[in-house]
């Protein structure tokens, strides 16, 4: 992989707004060939600073990236497919792990820590809410309560439904599915199923597999290490 700067990078990749010297893009791919990327700001004052990204060259789809302060890195799996939008508003981390599919998705990125895990594969109108992105205070004592960083971790292998959304400070289980249109504001075990408006556990042990009549190698592999793989052969 070989690493530029924005400004390097700007004449072939679509770059708006005003960034400092010290934000970096870091891929294999030739930069006329990151068409599906683009990186703006939200706001127009002063150059930002200290940004990372890291797109290898078997990552694709269509990448959006906007920042409205410095310090975000964001990194994108080997053979992902991914539309996704994401906007950091304060500092954050976000990583997509290898094999992702993302058919839509948005991420707000502020003052978060956000990881998707392998083999996740993400319907449409998904949304990932990281952190409230506005303060909160409790009127009776003027405490400003909503300060800490907070996080979002996706497992291995999990799929989220269409427009489903998932809150702050959530984790999900390896292999876990959540059914679409469901609000998930706590933690969801492994293989289990949760829906609902808030979502609750539907099913559980339960997965999913891309081929709708037979598990792959690596799901196999994955339930085997979950302690299903006694169901499963490896010829399936």
């Amino acid at each position: 992989m070989k690493t530029y700067t924005f400004e390097e990078a700007r004449s072939h990749v679509k770059i708006t707004g005003s960034f400092g010297r010290e934000n970096f893009l870091t891929t294999d791919y030739d930069l006329p060939e990151l068409k599906f990327l683009t990186i703006g700001r939200y706001r127009a004052s002063g150059p930002i600073n200290g940004c990372s990204v890291i797109i290898p060259r078997s990552a694709t789809g269509k990448i959006d990236l906007k920042f409205a302060q410095g310090g975000t890195s964001i990194s994108i799996g080997r053979n992902t497919r991914c539309k996704v939008s994401i906007g950091a508003w304060r500092p954050a981390t976000i990583k997509i792990g290898d094999g992702t599919t993302i058919n839509e998705c948005r991420i707000v990125a502020d003052n978060s820590d956000v990881e998707i895990g392998e083999d996740c594969m993400f319907s449409d109108g998904i949304i990932l809410e990281s952190n409230d992105s506005h303060g909160l205070f409790d009127l009776s004592t003027g405490a400003h309560f909503n300060t800490h960083r907070r996080r979002i971790r996706l497992g291995r292998h999990v799929w989220l439904g269409r427009s489903s959304r998932i809150m702050p400070d959530v984790e999900i289980g390896d292999g876990a599915i959540i059914a679409a249109s469901a609000l998930v504001t706590k933690n969801v075990p492994p293989v289990s199923i949760f829906g609902g408006i808030p979502a609750k556990q539907i099913k559980s042990p339960v997965s999913w597999t891309r081929d709708p009549e037979k598990a792959n190698a690596s799901e196999i592999a994955l339930f085997d290490e979950l302690g299903f793989g006694h169901l499963f052969t490896r010829s399936a």
